[in-house]
């Protein structure tokens, strides 16, 4: 099983190519403050 930060890092990538890049920035920003 995958790492818990190589997982964050495959998702964050998942949105960032799913989402504008303004809307996957402020989703990634969000992510990090959680």
């Amino acid at each position: 099983m995958a790492d818990a930060g190589f997982t964050e890092e495959r998702a964050r990538a998942v949105l960032a190519a799913a989402l504008p890049r303004g809307t996957g920035d402020a989703a990634g920003a969000r992510l990090l403050a959680l």
